[in-house]
């Protein structure tokens, strides 16, 4: 269980030497994770990537691409032991100012169907479900459709 107070949290951008601890993260949370090979692509073609620490430990991760037209939230993750604790809730208001800021009209997402924990969360922030995606996610006993979210910037 994490004891960190939330005034201790960092966030910072991801460099390469982060993407290992990144990956540990998210082969312990999915069961088809990202590879090593697209977080190394996301920071190294200037995704806007993120990560938050607590100490020297890597706590959780935002990637995502910002820009002026659209911008999308591809991935977000905290370590089990760091959930409700705050860190996904920082994210998401750091990468929404960041993309006010880009002059973004709209930031799209996806969650799994049976994420109620993002779904809440999204919403809670003023995300709207616009959309299914059909068979989106690999999962263990098959595929698993994605909900699209949207929420307008202006």
């Amino acid at each position: 269980m994490a004891t960190a107070p939330l005034d201790v949290i960092n966030v910072r951008e991801i460099n390469t030497s982060d993407i290992y601890d990144i990956y540990k993260i998210e082969s312990s949370t999915y069961e088809y994770p990202w590879s090593l090979s697209i977080f190394r692509d996301c920071v190294e073609k200037g995704y806007d990537c993120f990560l938050a620490t607590s100490g020297k430990n890597v706590i959780g991760y935002i990637i995502s691409k910002i820009t002026p037209l659209e911008s999308h939230i591809l991935n977000l993750t905290i370590r089990s032991d760091y959930r409700r604790l705050g860190v996904a809730s920082n994210f998401l208001d750091f990468v929404i100012n960041k993309a006010i800021l880009s002059k973004s009209k709209s930031i799209l997402l996806e969650a799994k169907i049976s994420n109620h924990a993002a779904k809440n969360l999204y919403i809670k922030f003023g995300f709207r479900i616009i959309g299914l995606r059909k068979d989106y996610y690999r999962v263990l006993n098959g595929r698993e459709d994605a909900i699209i979210f949207k929420k307008f910037l202006d």
